[in-house]
C-alpha cells in the first residue's frame, strides 16, 4: 500500500463506506461526505475569511504607501512589512484555507473515480480483472483499452463480469448507484441526433453541474466586489470553468458530474454563508469600534491618574 493510499485514500473511502451503510445508497453517501468535510474545513474557511477583511482594511494604507515610496522599493517593503506587523497580520493568511482545499481535491478525486477500490474495499486485482474483462465485451461503447475504462461503469456489467472475475459475485446487486430514477454508472452522450437510441435524461447532471457553478460564482462574485473592486477581472475563469466541467461530465460516468453538482453547491453555501456572518465591512467596523473604546479607556484613565496627581499635589 503506498503513502497516499495509506493517509487520504484508505481513509476516505472508508468514510464513504460508512455513510453508504447509513443512507443505502452512493448518492447519499457522497451528500454527507461533502457536507461533514466541509463542515471540518469550516474553521479554515473562517480564518481565511478573516484575513481577506484585515487585508480589506490595510489595502487604503498599502495604496498610500505605494505612492509614497514608488521611486524607493526596498523602503516601501519595508514599511508594508511594519504595516503588517502593526495590524498582526500576514499576507498568506487567506490563502492556506484555498491551498489546503486544493491539496485535498486530488484524494477526493481519486476516491470518487475509483469507488469500487476505496469505497467497497473490493481487491485491486479483481477491479483490473474487471476492467480487462470489460474491454473485451463485444461492441461494448465503455471502450477497448482496460486502463480507460472508470470503476463506476463497471457496477452496471456486473451480471456480465461475475462469470468472468468470480470475485466480483458478492457484489453484485449489492450496489446503489440510482438516484431519482437517474443510474449513475451510465456516461451521458452529448449528441444532435436525437432520433440515436439516447438516454437524455442522463442530459441533467451535466446541465446541473453548469448551472450549480454558475450559481455559486456569480453569488460569490457579487460579494466579493464590496470588499475587491477587481473581482470583475475574474468573470473569464466564472464563465470557464463550468464549460471545462461540462465537457467533462459528458465524457465521465454520471456519477463525478454528481459529485460536481453537490460539491458545487455545499462548498459554496458555506462559504456564501462564512462571507456573509463575515464580511470584512462588518468585521473592520467592528474592529474601529473596539479601537475607539479602547482609546476612550486609556484617555481616562490618563485622565484619573492625573487628577488623582493633582489632588496630591
Amino acid at each position: 500500500m503506498d503513502i497516499l493510499s495509506f493517509l487520504f485514500y484508505r481513509p476516505l473511502g472508508t468514510l464513504l463506506a460508512w455513510f453508504y451503510d447509513f443512507t443505502g445508497s452512493y448518492a447519499g453517501a457522497i451528500f454527507i461526505f461533502l457536507i461533514v468535510i466541509n463542515i471540518v474545513l469550516l474553521p479554515l474557511s473562517i480564518s481565511g475569511q478573516k484575513g481577506m477583511a484585515r487585508q480589506a482594511k490595510m489595502g487604503p494604507r498599502m495604496a498610500a504607501l505605494k505612492q509614497k515610496y514608488k521611486d524607493d522599493r526596498q523602503r516601501y517593503n519595508q514599511e508594508v512589512q511594519k504595516l503588517y506587523e502593526r495590524e498582526k497580520s500576514n499576507p498568506l493568511s487567506g490563502c492556506l484555507p484555498s491551498l489546503i482545499r486544493i491539496l485535498l481535491i486530488f484524494p477526493i478525486y481519486q476516491v470518487m473515480r475509483n469507488p469500487l477500490t476505496y469505497m467497497f474495499n473490493i481487491n485491486p486485482s479483481i477491479v483490473s480483472a474487471a476492467k480487462t474483462a470489460a474491454a473485451a465485451l463485444p461492441g461494448h461503447p465503455v471502450g477497448t483499452a482496460a486502463s480507460s475504462i472508470q470503476e463506476v461503469s463497471l457496477v452496471s456489467l456486473f451480471p456480465q463480469l461475475v462469470s468472468k472475475v468470480p470475485g466480483l459475485l458478492p457484489f453484485e446487486g449489492k450496489m446503489n448507484f440510482r438516484f431519482l430514477g437517474l443510474d449513475l454508472t451510465h456516461q451521458p452522450t452529448f449528441t444532435l441526433n436525437f432520433s440515436q437510441k439516447v438516454d437524455f435524461t442522463l442530459w441533467l447532471i451535466p446541465l446541473f453541474t453548469v448551472l450549480a457553478q454558475l450559481l455559486v460564482s456569480i453569488v460569490t462574485m457579487r460579494m466579493n466586489r464590496t470588499v475587491n473592486p477587481q473581482a470583475n477581472s475574474m468573470s473569464g475563469i466564472m464563465y470557464m470553468m463550468p464549460l471545462i466541467s461540462l465537457y467533462f461530465a459528458f465524457t465521465w460516468p454520471a456519477a463525478m458530474g454528481y459529485y460536481w453538482i453537490v460539491s458545487s453547491l455545499v462548498q459554496g453555501g458555506l462559504q456564501i454563508l462564512v462571507m456573509y456572518l463575515y464580511n470584512p465591512v462588518y468585521l473592520n467596523a467592528e474592529d474601529e469600534v473596539r479601537n475607539v473604546l479602547a482609546r476612550r479607556s486609556r484617555e481616562k484613565s490618563v485622565a484619573a491618574r492625573q487628577k488623582g496627581s493633582a489632588l496630591q499635589e
